[in-house]
């Protein structure tokens, strides 16, 4: 993208899908497969933080 993109303080799912209307397909994928892998690692650390309190 070019230039800085506004800082934005409340993002809605309707804004989201603005954005993500004119993607192409590898963009989709690419987006798809960084939200797959932050919640896997959002899971493993909350596992990981579980199993220290024990």
């Amino acid at each position: 993208m070019k230039g800085d993109a506004p800082t934005v303080t409340h993002i809605t799912k309707d804004d989201v899908l603005r954005l993500i209307d004119n993607l192409s397909d590898d963009d989709l994928r690419i987006v798809y497969t960084f939200i797959e892998e932050y919640r896997a690692a959002e899971a493993e650390e909350k596992q990981s933080s579980f199993n220290l309190e024990k």
